[in-house]
């Protein structure tokens, strides 16, 4: 099992969608890779001033 940094992550970029599901790319300043993810996992954060 991986384990992801802490914090908030960025949208890198959206996917095609994938057997009706919709993917995408994200980025963590604490971290050099992207990665993956359903559209499910995801939750709005709102942006600092």
């Amino acid at each position: 099992m991986f384990s992801s940094a802490p914090g908030t992550y960025r949208v890198v970029s959206v996917l095609p969608e994938s057997a009706g599901r919709l993917q995408y790319r994200i980025k963590s300043e604490l971290e050099r890779h992207e990665r993956v993810v359903d559209e499910s996992q995801l939750h709005a954060v709102s942006e600092r001033a």
